[in-house]
């Protein structure tokens, strides 16, 4: 699998951040329009981020976690919409997590750079390639996921192949995974990662 470029592109590409912005802001409008189980509105309850793993120019875009609470007195339940951006409550962002593991699978040079970039060591690396490949892989969701992929993909080299069987360059086939890992960003669907 070819990652050549792919941290340059996530460094210096603005766009793309705004991107995922966008993308967490339609997320967030579906989970308004669905309103509460208690069939009260949603109104907005973001709340403020400090997350690692951010490039020093995107910075703006990962201060704030969109959220949503509801407007019945006796209810007030915060939804937590699902995210391109964050995966639940983890300290480093989604995509910062998925490049370096995806990294680390094709063994780039680049990964010890990113690592320092971003402030992540490598005993966090290695549980993050621990994680997808037993914790992730016991989730409800991957478990009825897994089925999306034909043929099968090989679960220790998780979350490479799965990266690897998106089509187009290589920032769109991120988005796409980002998109795909969706279900395991949000509220009580979130998954911990250690």
């Amino acid at each position: 699998m070819n990652t050549r470029g792919l941290y340059a592109k996530f460094i210096n590409n603005v766009r793309f951040h705004k991107l995922l912005v966008k993308y967490d802001h339609d997320l967030a409008r579906v989970a308004r329009a669905q309103g509460c189980h208690c069939g009260g509105k949603l109104h907005s309850a973001d709340y403020g981020r400090k997350p690692r793993g951010v490039p020093a120019n995107a910075r703006e875009f990962y201060c704030k976690r969109l959220s949503l609470c509801c407007a019945v007195d006796n209810c007030r339940e915060r939804t937590t919409p699902a995210s391109l951006r964050f995966l639940g409550r983890r300290v480093h962002v989604a995509v910062t997590m998925l490049l370096i593991s995806v990294m680390v699978e094709g063994a780039t040079p680049q990964v010890s750079e990113l690592s320092r970039e971003f402030g992540v060591d490598r005993r966090t690396v290695a549980r993050w390639r621990d994680w997808w490949r037993t914790a992730f892989v016991a989730t409800r969701f991957w478990r009825a996921a897994q089925a999306d992929f034909s043929p099968p993909v090989d679960t220790s080299h998780l979350p490479a192949c799965m990266f690897a069987r998106f089509q187009g360059r290589p920032l769109r086939r991120l988005v796409n995974l980002l998109r795909f890992l969706t279900p395991i960003t949000a509220g009580a669907g979130a998954v911990r990662v250690s």
